[in-house]
């Protein structure tokens, strides 16, 4: 594995990276640790080596894009604006330049940002065909109510239990509530899932709540429009079918295509997605599968044939991978 990773990421595959294709990340855990158990606050831009490097990476002539299951108005404030100004202050006179490279997609890949005159905003056109119908929207809402009820229902009967088998899980934070990010996502979190017990010891209640989503959605007649998925750790989604990392990954390399006059395939193959969760189920898997051409880099472990663990690499994983891949690259490019 380690040879074929020092192959991966040669200095000729890094300058291939740099002249055709966009190097994506996730971002919590990822760039950003999120909050848990022992630490009450999502992690900060300026706590995380690898979210610093990010504007190294740019500088260095990188595209970067983040694609993340985070609403717009979160990753602007704990992500965008810390870079935006650490790039300021790094690099003042080429700024416009470095941050024409970087991208951005919000929601699951449902909310496309761009910036214009030196600010960010929505681009409206994209983002049109994932927004839910106000018809649906008191239905939907229903349903995700059904959900929270049948959970705290379920907790108080079994309080022993879910803190017996869910160490990891911060009941402090419950009840869980419903959100609603930029008329494109509909969540219920947080619901204790695998990702906080040991690995198939006990029936995970976040699948128990998510198959009965599918049951409600389809029995509303919604099903064809609709869909709920597990999100992170301790989420529940309900958007369009069409939202997905898959499509904003899509319309990324399309619009890097069409700017540079090559095509889709040269971009996807040069590219490198950085993420964490690529097993079935998880918003990274969507990736490896439907864009075999990209060199997909997992900072956990690696259980799809053609995804590559950082931690066998670096023998790091989560942030402390990402920044030491980011740390590699820059290094050969500058």
């Amino acid at each position: 594995m380690r040879d074929n990773l020092n192959t991966l990421l040669s200095p000729e595959r890094l300058e291939k990276l740099r002249q055709n294709g966009v190097m994506i990340f996730d971002v919590d855990d990822t760039l950003l640790a999120r909050r848990g158990r022992f630490s009450k606050n999502d992690q900060i831009f300026s706590e995380s080596p690898a979210a610093v490097s990010i504007p190294l990476l740019l500088n260095a002539g990188v595209r970067v894009c983040v694609i993340t299951g985070h609403g717009w108005a979160q990753l602007e404030k704990r992500f965008v604006l810390p870079l935006d100004k650490e790039i300021s202050k790094l690099f003042p006179e080429n700024r416009d330049e470095i941050l024409r490279r970087f991208f951005v997609y919000a929601n699951r890949g449902a909310t496309k940002i761009i910036r214009e005159n030196g600010y960010y905003k929505e681009e409206t056109v994209y983002g049109s065909e994932f927004s839910f119908d106000e018809t649906d929207l008191i239905r939907l809402r229903e349903i995700l109510e059904r959900l929270k009820d049948t959970f705290i229902e379920d907790f108080a009967k079994r309080k022993g239990w879910y803190l017996e088998n869910f160490p990891e899980f911060n009941s402090e934070e419950l009840p869980p509530e419903i959100l609603e990010r930029e008329k494109v996502v509909l969540g219920l979190r947080p619901i204790p899932s695998e990702s906080h017990c040991e690995k198939n010891a006990v029936e995970s209640p976040r699948r128990r709540l998510f198959l009965l989503g599918c049951e409600l959605i389809k029995n509303a007649g919604l099903d064809e429009k609709y869909e709920i998925a597990q999100s992170g750790k301790s989420t529940l989604e309900i958007t369009r079918r069409e939202v997905s990392k898959k499509a904003a990954f899509r319309d990324l390399i399309s619009g890097i295509a069409k700017e540079e006059g090559i095509s889709p395939e040269t971009v996807e193959e040069s590219s490198v997605y950085v993420g964490d969760e690529f097993s079935p189920g998880g918003n990274d898997y969507v990736i490896s599968q439907s864009f075999p051409r990209c060199l997909c880099l997992s900072v956990t472990s690696a259980e799809q044939e053609n995804v590559f663990s950082l931690r066998d690499f670096f023998e790091l994983e989560g942030i402390p991978a990402a920044s030491a891949l980011a740390a590699r690259i820059i290094k050969f490019l500058t």
